[in-house]
């Protein structure tokens, strides 16, 4: 099921979807993830919302990548996999738990290209 949410804390839509899906997987504040994913951008000189930016930040805090075994729609795998899950879509984050997408519009039907974990290791 899609539950509109934003977790930006001006309630705007600015192209930071990485932002807003982190916030809602991990708990964290917002500022302080756009500032961790700005300082590895900085750091590597690369952009806020690249993927390796993504990636970097999330495996550094535990969440683990895998490229999906099967091609799942974000609705689809929703419904099967309910564990927290950041999912990256063509040109998208959202965030995923419980059979729910938490996100500020509904990407439901689009295909998953990578999913984020928590890593139990």
């Amino acid at each position: 099921m899609f539950i509109e949410t934003n977790a930006n804390p001006y309630n705007k839509h600015i192209d930071d979807c990485v932002i807003r899906a982190i916030t809602l997987a991990t708990g964290n504040d917002y500022f302080d993830v756009m500032d961790d994913l700005i300082y590895i951008a900085d750091e590597h000189g690369w952009d806020i919302d690249d993927v390796s930016t993504m990636w970097n930040y999330l495996y550094s805090i535990g969440w683990k990548p895998k490229y999906p075994k099967k091609n799942f729609t974000v609705k689809k795998y929703s419904q099967e996999h309910l564990e927290p899950s950041i999912l990256l879509v063509n040109g998208h984050a959202t965030f995923t738990k419980d059979g729910n997408v938490y996100d500020t519009w509904n990407c439901n039907r689009y295909r998953v290209k990578w999913i984020f974990q928590k890593s139990n290791s």
